[in-house]
């Protein structure tokens, strides 16, 4: 092989190693994200749940004796309401911020992953490629 060929070899697998390593960063930003929403959404739930499922009676009650189709109907129909109310609750303007339990780990991860990564992640790379 020649020193060419070495080359482009050892390029194509630069690209392939920047590549995984984009794809990695994306995978634990969102994970990071994930966690986050998740763990406040639950602790939500447990200081809130009742009131909501207060507020969404009409579509939940008595959902533990209907078949699952039924039940998921459901819930699709009060996730529409919970995303109507955050939609004109977002209308709003009002500022938006972290929660104060993960505040400082989302802004060391960033809103968004750099585009830099984006950018490499984008691309569907193996450096077998011919």
């Amino acid at each position: 092989m020649g020193q060419n060929a070495d080359t482009a070899r050892h390029y194509r697998c630069q690209k392939w190693e920047i590549n995984q390593a984009a794809g990695r960063y994306i995978r634990a930003h969102e994970a990071v994200q994930r966690i986050s929403i998740r763990n406040r959404l639950n602790d939500f739930m447990q200081a809130h749940g009742t009131e909501l499922a207060a507020t969404l009676a009409p579509e939940l009650m008595g959902l533990s004796q209907q078949p699952a189709l039924l039940t998921g109907h459901a819930l699709d129909r009060s996730a529409h309401y919970l995303r109507e109310a955050l939609s004109v609750w977002l209308s709003t303007g009002e500022d938006i911020n972290y929660s104060a339990e993960d505040s400082d780990i989302l802004t060391a991860i960033g809103f968004r992953p750099d585009a830099a990564s984006r950018v490499d992640n984008q691309e569907k790379y193996t450096p077998h490629r011919a």
